[in-house]
């Protein structure tokens, strides 16, 4: 209880402390093990953190958690072999095909050739778009694909990926007895088998906005007058949990929203009412309630700035010259170090380099518009 305490607080070399008393009056407690692996994670040293985990698999091979965490710690160093997917999918996957009711083995990798497959996205929106961007490799193999997702997410898919049948997930029970499959695959599984080092990210645009909608939407923008069209958002995740550390209160982006020859608009999911009140940003409800409307809207913007949440994902995926504000210790998706990450091209991160502490990284975007606007204006 008392290291739970100090690591809710962020006292984490306490909470370090107090887990090694545990383990020495108790050498056999994976919880400790467990515990002190995420200390370790939070003040940067993932080498310990893995050793940890580590020590906790070894007394406990079958033990979901302790893999997740190993797998997501590799993930995030840039390792993606298939030992590092397998240690992330060790139970996720697994439940998901189990729970599917389709009753086709799990895909191993084998021969797709003549086969049919189906796909079941799951998590949020943004490990869906994530995890699709290798639908194309198996369509590229498979006879037959189909693919369960978000009902928000069906006509996007379905665009992109045309050779795919795209269908709301929550209609899986309703025709497993009627359709085979040769296989099925959690669609987190598909990069243990196409993504093991960086080379084989594509990184390329794999999604494609409806053109009619964002026909429209262009039109809305241009409305606004020369210059920049900027897309934000600056609340992610759930409050209770990571959500704090992700999000970027909207009175914090003052500089970067008096930037000279840029318009903003908000793509920021869930009310904002008082927020926006605050502050020169355009909101337009029905371009967020509608995800398919919000990729027309993204697929019209210059850049999109965002914390991390699933709208940089989409606007990524979308080719969309994408910044996202990556809080110090983020989610395994966003690495460890550096501007850049595998999954988009399009998408550059600019790091907290102090974990209380946004100032200096909204400046340096503040500064990169600035002179991204000069040029556009220039041009």
């Amino acid at each position: 209880m008392r290291a739970a305490e100090l690591v809710k607080r962020g006292e984490f070399r306490a909470a370090i402390e107090a887990l090694e008393e545990a383990i020495q009056l108790h050498a056999n407690t994976v919880a400790a093990r467990l515990d002190i692996a995420e200390a370790w994670r939070e003040l940067g040293n993932v080498d310990r953190a893995i050793a940890y985990q580590e020590e906790a698999l070894a007394m406990a091979p079958q033990h979901k958690i302790a893999h997740e965490r190993l797998g997501m710690l590799a993930l995030s160093r840039g390792d993606f072999s298939r030992p590092a997917w397998e240690h992330y999918l060790w139970h996720r996957a697994l439940e998901v095909e189990r729970e599917s009711g389709i009753g086709a083995p799990a895909w191993d990798g084998s021969e797709l050739s003549g086969k049919r497959i189906a796909l079941i996205a799951h998590q949020g929106l943004g490990d869906q778009i994530l995890f699709a961007s290798c639908v194309p490799d198996v369509l590229a193999r498979a006879s037959q694909t189909t693919l369960f997702c978000d009902a928000r997410l069906v006509p996007l898919f379905a665009r992109s990926f045309a050779a795919a049948e795209v269908l709301d997930a929550r209609l899986l029970s309703t025709r497993n007895g009627r359709v085979h499959f040769d296989f099925q695959a959690a669609l987190a599984r598909l990069p243990m088998y196409f993504r093991n080092q960086w080379s084989e990210f594509p990184g390329s645009a794999f999604l494609r906005a409806d053109a009619q909608k964002r026909a429209r939407w262009l039109g809305r923008l241009n409305s606004l007058g020369p210059g920049l069209k900027v897309g934000i958002s600056w609340r992610g995740g759930n409050p209770e949990t990571s959500g704090k550390r992700r999000s970027v209160p909207l009175a914090q982006w003052r500089a970067l929203l008096a930037t000279p020859g840029a318009h903003f608009v908000s793509l920021q999911y869930g009310d904002s009412t008082f927020e926006l009140q605050q502050a020169a940003v355009h909101h337009w409800p029905e371009g967020i309630d509608d995800y398919d409307e919000t990729a027309a809207l993204v697929a019209g913007l210059d850049v999109v700035i965002s914390v991390t949440t699933a709208v940089i994902h989409l606007a990524a995926a979308l080719g969309k010259p994408t910044w996202v504000l990556v809080n110090a210790r983020p989610q395994w998706r966003f690495l460890e170090h550096g501007a850049r990450v595998p999954w988009y091209a399009a998408a550059r991160l600019f790091r907290q380099r102090d974990g209380s502490q946004w100032d200096e990284v909204l400046q340096e975007v503040a500064d990169e518009l600035a002179n991204l606007a000069k040029s556009e204006a220039s041009a």
